[in-house]
């Protein structure tokens, strides 16, 4: 398989952890986006709910492709 020098590959065992860890970032994002729906009484952050979802979706890309976004 030829890799690109641009895209290096990451190593089988980061794939594997950041396909873990995209689940928690999208479940975080919900969670501190809409605090009412776990039992909080705190105020949504609509900005930390996307960061949190910029993670996720970065996570994800790298779980499933294997190569870190440019």
């Amino acid at each position: 398989m030829k890799s690109d020098p641009n895209k290096p590959q990451t190593r089988q065992l980061f794939r594997w952890l950041a396909g873990l860890s995209c689940p928690f970032f999208f479940v975080a994002a919900i969670a501190t986006a809409f605090p009412q729906i776990f039992g909080g009484n705190g105020e949504p952050s609509f900005l930390l709910a996307v960061l949190l979802l910029w993670g996720g979706v970065l996570f994800a890309t790298i779980a499933s492709t294997g190569k870190l976004m440019k």
